[in-house]
């Protein structure tokens, strides 16, 4: 109460031009901090608000594509125990085709090696054939030289016969007892046959049994390259048949491939999407409403929904020019 009266006597007392200017200026001053004050306060309240709706759209946002993560990483959980349904007969189907691929691939290479041992055979061949024509005009050289008067014509006919004449050499031993006798039998029938015709020079005679040997071991040799020959190219075409087969089988694989591929990605297609759309983006009205369930509804990017639309305008045109018509 004192302080009350104290007050109250301050008050009462006059007060002077000067004060009352002191007065009037504080209270402009404390009316001007008071406004920074209020507009600051201001500022900083909508910097908040500003923030803070800036956060909650941005939480808006991170909740859809969370949601929409949440809604793919299903769907893929879903394609992955599919494809694990299918994952073993896929497996076994890649080995088959795998182990076809490289029997192909194998067999190539045979074919190619089998090729390169026969054209090598060829060539001992031919270089086998050129001996024995050397053969054959070193003795018609022979004959010629020594023999050219036609009194000698039997001499010539009878060395003929004998450089001509097919010589049997031996056989192995472990060969059968009756091969060996007939053998032996036209070794010595041909060498009873063997003789030095009268006219003729010893040295000569041995020169034609020499010629004669050679060429046998020239035939004989040709004989060999022509067996080994017939059996590579027989093995060339059974090697051809098995490629032709081993085709037929990895054509097979790869069909029955194709044919599990597109059952896989058919039972992928059958699985269930969510997809996180927005209200405006969603044109499905029933009666002027949107139903409570869209099912029936389409799912258009925009440029199809503008292809449509185009499409559309031209079978309208095309049905008014028919009309016209």
């Amino acid at each position: 109460q004192a302080l009350q009266a104290y007050r109250k006597r301050i008050a009462a007392l006059p007060v002077s031009s000067s004060e009352k200017i002191k007065r009037r200026a504080t209270r402009l001053i404390l009316q001007r901090k008071r406004k920074l004050i209020q507009e600051r306060i201001q500022e900083a309240s909508s910097a908040f608000d500003k923030a803070l709706r800036t956060l909650h759209v941005e939480k808006l946002r991170l909740d859809v594509d969370l949601k929409a993560t949440d809604l793919r990483l299903l769907t893929l959980s879903e394609e992955l125990d599919l494809l694990h349904k299918f994952e073993a007969t896929e497996n076994m189907m890649l080995v088959s085709r795998k182990k076809a691929i490289d029997t192909i691939e194998l067999l190539h290479k045979q074919q190619g090696d089998c090729h390169s041992s026969l054209k090598k055979k060829r060539n001992e061949a031919e270089i086998c054939q050129k001996e024995k024509e050397n053969l054959q005009r070193q003795f018609d050289t022979i004959i010629e030289e020594h023999f050219q008067k036609d009194e000698t014509a039997s001499t010539k006919a009878q060395l003929r016969r004998i450089y001509e004449k097919k010589i049997k050499r031996k056989r192995p031993r472990d060969d059968d007892d009756e091969n060996s006798d007939s053998d032996s039998e036209s070794e010595e029938d041909s060498e009873d046959q063997d003789q030095c015709p009268l006219e003729c020079p010893v040295d000569i005679y041995d020169k034609v049994l020499e010629l004669r040997e050679q060429r046998t071991d020239c035939e004989e040799e040709m004989q060999g390259l022509m067996k080994s020959k017939a059996d590579l190219e027989t093995k060339f075409k059974s090697l051809e048949l098995k490629v032709g087969q081993v085709q037929k089988e990895l054509s097979a694989c790869e069909h029955d491939l194709e044919l599990f591929q597109n059952k896989k990605q058919n039972a992928l297609n059958r699985i269930i999407m969510n997809i996180p759309m927005r209200l405006s983006q969603i044109r499905y009205l029933d009666n002027g409403s949107m139903p409570a369930e869209i099912k029936e509804g389409l799912i258009l990017t925009r440029e199809q929904k503008t292809q449509l639309a185009s499409n559309l305008v031209k079978v309208e045109q095309e049905g008014s020019q028919l009309e016209q018509k």
